[in-house]
């Protein structure tokens, strides 16, 4: 028969949380290079007006910056033990008398045990993505950066 307490303590909930920490991590990154690529673009791609071409990056368009401001794992789990136990215990007897004395006897035992185990789990993660401005040291250094002249 389980046992409820070791099922719950097998719950790997410490490895979800690596998980969950790692993935947001790993995802962080791929946000964090996604906007240094969208930089490198911007600063390649040029608009003409006139005579003057500036890049996207001079005319002061800028990536979106990611952040995840909150994770959450919600885990829900549910055991339950059911056992059920009956006995039956049936006598039959009879006795007849013609010239001699015969006696019968029967008995009937019946013992019945059920165990009933069910458990059941669910978990769901949700992440908040917030946009942030971009880090300061970069606006600084691209400011810094002299404009491209006129081609």
């Amino acid at each position: 028969m389980p046992d409820i307490g070791k099922q719950l303590a097998e719950v790997p909930i410490d490895q979800m949380i690596l998980n969950l920490a790692l993935g947001i991590a790993k995802a962080q990154n791929a946000l964090d290079q996604n906007s240094v690529q969208t930089i490198r673009t911007f600063n390649k791609e040029k608009i003409q007006i006139g005579t003057q071409s500036k890049s996207l990056l001079e005319c002061g368009l800028l990536p979106s910056f990611y952040f995840f401001s909150e994770a959450t794992i919600d885990v829900q789990v549910s055991m339950s033990m059911r056992s059920e136990e009956s006995t039956t215990i049936g006598v039959e007897a009879s006795a007849s008398k013609e010239g001699s004395v015969a006696v019968a006897a029967s008995l009937n035992f019946e013992n019945t045990r059920k165990f009933e185990f069910s458990a059941e789990g669910s978990s769901s993660i949700s992440v908040r993505l917030v946009t942030v401005p971009p880090p300061a040291q970069l606006l600084a250094f691209i400011e810094s950066t002299p404009e491209t002249p006129p081609s």
